[in-house]
């Protein structure tokens, strides 16, 4: 890592908190997902479309979103906090897209299907 202030410095585990922010809050709403889907009976509908393969496809481009943005706020050295909201930012972006990517999926699903 390279800081124009300070040169070069390895990167310490302070750097990592956007990334770690991404995977425990993905991992934590993936389990609030499963939990009201399961427990709803599949009767919510946007939590059970979420589990179909369109879904878990878009979770996981999602998912690889965030880690980017994330991946990329590792590698200047900040706070903690500062990397706690960059990873929560990340993760909104993240699960904003896979929503959008299900919403389009289903469009073009019932869309094909009707004409």
């Amino acid at each position: 890592m390279t800081n124009t202030v300070a040169g070069s410095a390895p990167t310490g585990a302070r750097d990592w908190w956007a990334v770690g922010t991404v995977l425990v809050a993905n991992g934590v709403l993936v389990t609030v997902l499963l939990s009201q889907a399961i427990g709803a009976g599949g009767k919510l509908f946007p939590f059970f479309f979420m589990l179909e393969p369109k879904g878990l496809g878009a979770l996981a481009v999602g998912l690889a979103v965030a880690l980017l943005i994330a991946w990329r706020q590792r590698a200047t050295a900040r706070t903690p906090v500062t990397g706690i909201g960059w990873g929560i930012v990340a993760t909104a972006l993240g699960w904003a897209l896979a929503f959008g990517l299900v919403y389009v999926a289903a469009m073009a699903v019932f869309w094909f299907n009707f004409r």
